[in-house]
Order: structure tokens, then sequence, then C-alpha cells
């Protein structure tokens, strides 16, 4: 029974010592990613980003053409009130003298 009781007590302090070493080596592990973390991922668009770039300077020139074109319109309509107030002068004058009041 003592030789019993003898293997009992070495399985603990075995059973301990093994827990104690999975601890430390959990506590490790933090450790060393703390001080030197892993590798991060490849990114899957670096292949692609020179022709998103190209693309990206592709819109933008058009988007100022766009910009460019809606400003000149822009300028037209607001002269064109001005433009259209002699000739509106000058048919009410022409009508005045016409029926000759």
């Amino acid at each position: 029974m003592l030789c019993h009781f003898l293997g009992f007590y070495q399985s603990l302090e075995a059973d301990g010592l093994r827990d104690h070493l999975v601890s430390s080596a959990e506590q490790l592990n933090k450790a060393r990613e703390m001080i030197s973390p892993p590798d991060r991922k490849q990114s899957k668009l670096g292949p692609l980003l020179p022709s998103l770039l190209e693309v990206v300077a592709k819109d933008h020139k058009i988007l100022l053409a766009r910009k460019s074109i809606i400003e000149k319109r822009k300028e037209v309509q607001e002269r064109k009130p001005q433009e259209q107030k002699p000739l509106e002068t000058v048919s009410w004058l022409f009508f005045i003298w016409y029926i000759g009041i």
C-alpha cells in the first residue's frame, strides 16, 4: 500500500509540474508575441494597386474635365439673361415706334 501511495504522490507531483510548465509556456508565448508580433498576412491587393492607381488617375482627369464643362455651361446660362435685356429693350422701343405711341 505504501508503494501505491508513493506512486499517487509522484503522479500529483508530476501533474503539478506539468501544469506549471504549461502555464509558463503560455506566458512566454504571450511575451514573445508582444516583443515580436507575427508577420501580417500579405495583402491580396498588392499586385492590383498599380492598376488601381491608374484607374483613379484616369477617373480624376475625367471628373476635372466634366467640372470644367459644367462651369462653362453655367457661365453661358448666366450671360444669356444679360444679353437678352438689351434685345428686349430694343424690341419694346421698336414696338412703341411701330404702333406710334
